[in-house]
């Protein structure tokens, strides 16, 4: 089953290849050389292909490639110094509890207070945020401290 995978990967990756390099009106694969793989990476990009996606579509035509240089299809040099993209390290999905109490700590002004912890509790950006009336805050507050815990278990409520 793996071998499987493998090769429709290898597919997928030699297919959306060729799709790139007929829209460019290039027949061969004996043409290709490294400026043509960094169009490609940059035309993957484009498409907001994470780095790991791409790193993927390299990997299988660095495995394709290898195989044409050995039978003399491919010159060689397309094969040294191979692109890799670098994978940004993610961000945490949570703010320790611990670093919120500190963080809240310092803040003087109950506004101030009120929207870092909206901020925090929605997940809503800045410019949202100042674009929000009152009212809609409000609603958010009456629903998530009066109504929420009545909706949901206690296990799930947790004390917010």
């Amino acid at each position: 089953m793996d071998r499987i995978v493998c090769r429709v990967q290898y597919f997928h990756g030699l297919n959306r290849f060729f799709l790139f390099f007929k829209s460019l009106d290039i027949n061969g694969l004996e043409f290709v050389d490294r400026k043509h793989l960094g169009a490609f990476i940059e035309y993957l990009q484009d498409d907001n292909l994470m780095a790991s996606s791409i790193n993927g579509y390299l990997r299988s035509l660095y495995a394709i490639f290898g195989f044409l240089a050995e039978k003399d299809v491919i010159s060689s040099d397309i094969i040294k110094n191979k692109f890799r993209l670098k994978i940004p390290d993610l961000l945490p999905k949570a703010i320790d509890p611990d670093d919120i109490k500190l963080f809240l700590s310092v803040i003087n002004t109950a506004r101030e207070r009120a929207l870092i912890l909206v901020l925090l509790r929605t997940g809503m950006r800045i410019g949202e945020l100042l674009g929000t009336k009152i009212k809609k805050i409000t609603i958010f507050l009456i629903y998530y401290f009066f109504l929420y815990p009545f909706l949901v278990s206690a296990e799930e409520y947790n004390g917010w």
